[in-house]
């Protein structure tokens, strides 16, 4: 028998799906630096994988350029439940620069809008405590975004006591701008990229064979790097 009831409970479930999913396509497109928009198309989609191994639902968000090339990353989590600071944290340029940038999370007491974030003024600080700035900056209302390229380092925000604010510093990580570039052109590139080495195919290194502290180590020599068996956990 039909269920009006549940055809429109299922019905709002896929608007509030699809909304999501365009509020992140919206954000990508404003992470992208606009020299690299042009032919650009992105796409942002759930997948549930199969793998026990992995998140039951991925979110991915590719870029095709019409004329050129393609790229693509994912958040093992599902559109919904992907805060936007942990969005900006993930995806791969340096326009919106971690510290360099900031997100108001939506905190705010009572009585103020978010609109008028538009009017603060911000002090930002370099770390090397030259290029002090006390201006109004550029900001974006659907992000929440500030956006500042006037920096040398990392920076410390502090806001003039104009509203009361909750605000939360991004983590200090300068991601590479170059990797849109290099999907763009159509070249491989990795996203995100694996962690430097302090060694490299050939050196000899002291190798952990055991849980002995003196006698589960032995001499070796590395033959390949980044290597890992498809049992091993996470991230080893």
């Amino acid at each position: 028998m039909f269920d009006p009831t549940k055809a429109s409970k299922s019905k709002a479930e896929k608007a509030q799906k699809k909304r999501v999913l365009e509020e992140l396509k919206a954000l990508a497109l404003e992470c992208v630096p606009e020299d690299l928009r042009q032919d650009l198309i992105i796409d942002v989609n759930e997948v549930v994988c199969g793998d026990p191994s992995c998140a039951p639902i991925d979110t991915f968000v590719q870029f095709v350029w019409a004329s050129s090339g393609k790229g693509m990353f994912a958040i093992p989590e599902a559109a919904a439940n992907i805060p936007k600071e942990d969005f900006v944290q993930n995806f791969p340029v340096s326009s919106i620069i971690k510290m360099y940038g900031v997100i108001f999370w939506r905190g705010w007491l009572s009585g103020f809008a978010t609109c008028v974030l538009c009017m603060l003024h911000i002090c930002i600080y370099c770390m090397c405590l030259c290029c002090v700035i006390h201006s109004h900056i550029p900001y974006t209302h659907y992000t929440n975004i500030i956006y500042t390229s006037s920096t040398h380092h990392i920076i410390c925000i502090r806001l003039l006591p104009m509203l009361h604010v909750s605000l939360h510093p991004l983590n200090p990580v300068l991601q590479d701008r170059d990797t849109l570039q290099q999907w763009r052109e159509g070249k491989k590139a990795r996203w995100p990229p694996l962690p430097a080495l302090r060694f490299t195919v050939g050196d000899r290194v002291e190798c952990r064979i055991g849980p002995h502290p003196v006698k589960g180590w032995a001499p070796g020599r590395i033959i390949k790097l980044y290597y890992s068996e498809p049992n091993w956990p996470p991230n080893m």
